[in-house]
This record gives structure tokens, sequence and C-alpha cells, in this order.
């Protein structure tokens, strides 16, 4: 049988992880010297609470470790393993997997990059899940991996640009942020990265041009899966939910609060919106 394994960072609904069997590996937070894993040492809850008070918070790949640990468990069992991990361009996991797999089993064994984060990773996820349901050999699910990820796009807003720029996550920001005031930048992920879209002035017009963005993108495809998450703003978050469901039918939707370790970089109040479009069978 063949078994996904994913990092802390992949954003779909606990219930779903658990019903599907997906190993999830934690990604860690650095607080002053102490290391706390993503999702088991503190939650998401917890976490942002934390943040709010301490900015000082950093992240860290898994331990070497803790992907042999998993892999092997998995290996000895008879499986074979898919382990898809958030983008590499903004992490070293990817880099940490593929040392395990050398050290585990190189042929059981294959690790994929998903060049995104939080939902939009999430759905690349759920979309190998379902072609495992249907059948498919770990060759054949390799094949179409590419075409999965052209299918989903995250777009998202910060409520300040004091988390992502302390990360430095987001270059492009660096060059702007000290010259324009109440700036609130929308991106996308691109090639990896996380990209500005587009620069808005004032959190409320930020809104709405997510809002705007998203409906401009669904009106010629019929066939999608969506997915609200948010940085402890539950609120904002519900509100651009309503806006969208009002107008658009999704075949699947969850709204969830970000991981703690994307939380580091996106910081309290970040929004986001991601898409998964449906293939045509």
């Amino acid at each position: 049988m063949i078994k996904l394994v994913v990092d802390s960072g992949c954003d779909l609904p606990e219930k779903y992880l658990k019903e599907n069997d997906i190993k999830v590996i934690p990604l860690y937070l650095k607080l002053d010297d102490k290391f706390l894993r993503d999702g088991i040492d503190i939650k998401s809850e917890e976490f942002f609470e934390l943040l709010k008070k301490n900015k000082n918070i950093s992240t860290s790949q898994p331990p070497l470790e803790d992907f042999i640990k998993v892999y092997r468990d998995l290996i000895e069992k008879g499986d074979e393993v898919i382990s898809i991990h958030i983008t590499g361009k903004g992490s070293g996991t990817v880099n940490a997997a593929k040392i395990a797999k050398e050290e585990v089993d190189k042929e059981k064994i294959d690790i994929l990059d998903s060049n995104h984060i939080s939902a939009s990773y999430g759905f690349i996820v759920k979309r190998v899940q379902e072609l495992i349901d249907k059948g498919l050999s770990r060759k054949e699910i390799l094949k179409k991996f590419n075409d999965l990820i052209s299918k989903v796009s995250l777009i998202f807003t910060l409520n300040t640009l004091d988390y992502v720029n302390k990360g430095g996550r987001v270059k492009d920001i660096k060059a702007i942020v000290s010259n324009i005031l109440d700036i609130k930048p929308i991106l996308t992920m691109k090639n990896g990265l996380p990209k500005i879209y587009k620069l808005i002035r004032g959190r409320r017009n930020s809104i709405k041009e997510l809002i705007k963005i998203v409906l401009d993108h669904l009106k010629i495809n019929k066939d999608f899966e969506i997915a609200f998450v948010h940085g402890d703003a539950e609120e904002e978050i519900n509100f651009v939910k309503e806006e969208i469901m009002k107008i658009v039918k999704p075949k699947y939707s969850f709204t969830k609060l970000i991981s703690s370790a994307l939380g580091v970089h996106a910081g309290p109040g970040s929004l986001g919106v991601s898409i998964n479009l449906i293939e045509e069978e």
C-alpha cells in the first residue's frame, strides 16, 4: 500500500488527515532556547496568542531522525511511501526528507516538493491521496504530479509586514516597506515562493480586493475546491468566506487556522484563499 507523509505546513483539516492515515512530521518552532513541535507541543490557537506577545519566534526544519523513524516504520510494515513537503524554496524540509530516504530505502520512497504552502500544499496532498485510492502506482502518480501543482493557487493578504519582513520570505517587500504607509500586499505563490500580486492601501480595501481576485479567478472554472485559511482572524475570514460562497458552489471546502510554522512568517491577521481546479477525468 502507498502511504502519504507530509509536514505540518500542510493545511488540511485534522479529520481528513486522520481518516486517510496521512503521517504528519512536525516542523519546529524556536522560542528563545526552546524547540517546540508544531501541532504537538503547541497548537495553533496557543501559538498566535504567544506570537502577539513575543515576535522572536523562528522556525526550523524537522531533524533527520523524525523522517527516518516515520519512513522506517512504514517500510517495515510493507508499505511504499510518497512524502510531499512544503516548498523547498523557503525551507530545508525537502532536503532533509531526501537524506532520510537515502538512509532508509531508495527504492520504495519518493520525495516530492509541493512548491506550495498552507492549503494549496494541502490540496496537492488531497489530490495525490485520491489517486492512491483509485489504485494508481507511484510511477503513475509521479507523472501527474506537476499537473496537480498547476491546478492549485493561493492568494493571501497580510495585516502587518513585521513578520514576513523579519523572516525575509518575501524579498520584494523590503524595498517598499519604508516608503509606503499602511500598505497591505496581496500575494500569491509563484515558482515556490510568495510573490507580490498587488499592493493595496488599508486593511478593508485589501480584503475586498482579495474577494474580487478570487471571484474573478473562478468565473471561468466550474469545478473546483476552495479553502479559507487565516492567522487568528476568524471574523474576517468568515466574512471573506460568506461573500465568496454567496456566488460560487465548490465541490469541497474547508476553513482552517494556519499552522504555527507558517504563522511565524505570515503573522496574526493573515488571510488566504486557496483554489484547487478539479481536472476532468
